[in-house]
């Protein structure tokens, strides 16, 4: 009885509609001309679904929706966990906790507060895709 009552309370909630605040689309709009700079004048090429640690110079969070993964000066792996990544934002590092040496698509991420130390909502890594400059 407990599953259906869970599935109509899914269902009512699914039915509402709610209105992103004008904050919430500056933001999301801030968010997508910073990554589109960021990819501007390279090349995408086939996502992926793993990456080597190893290989990673460092990452760079684009608002909510993106991590940037810079292999080397002329490639990079853009990340978009999935359903976004809520509260990553300046000042919040991603965590991860996996075996291997590897970041792989559905790997889960904790968003960690670097100034007061507390860790915040978890996250899912999406496919991670390949961009390279563009060919003179």
């Amino acid at each position: 009885m407990r599953f259906i009552l869970s599935l109509g309370a899914i269902g009512l909630i699914g039915t509402a509609v709610i209105a992103a605040s004008p904050v919430q689309e500056d933001r999301a709009a801030k968010e997508t001309a910073a990554l589109e700079k960021a990819i501007a004048g390279k090349v995408a090429g086939k996502p992926v679904s793993c990456i080597s640690l190893r290989d990673i110079d460092r990452s760079q969070n684009i608002g909510e929706n993106a991590i940037i993964y810079r292999i080397s000066t002329n490639r990079f792996y853009v990340n978009k966990p999935r359903g976004g990544c809520s509260g990553l934002r300046d000042g919040r590092a991603l965590i991860t906790r996996i075996p291997t040496d590897r970041l792989c698509n559905g790997d889960v991420a904790r968003v960690v507060d670097l100034t007061l130390g507390f860790e915040g909502p978890s996250c899912i890594l999406g496919d991670f895709t390949p961009y390279t400059k563009a060919p003179s």
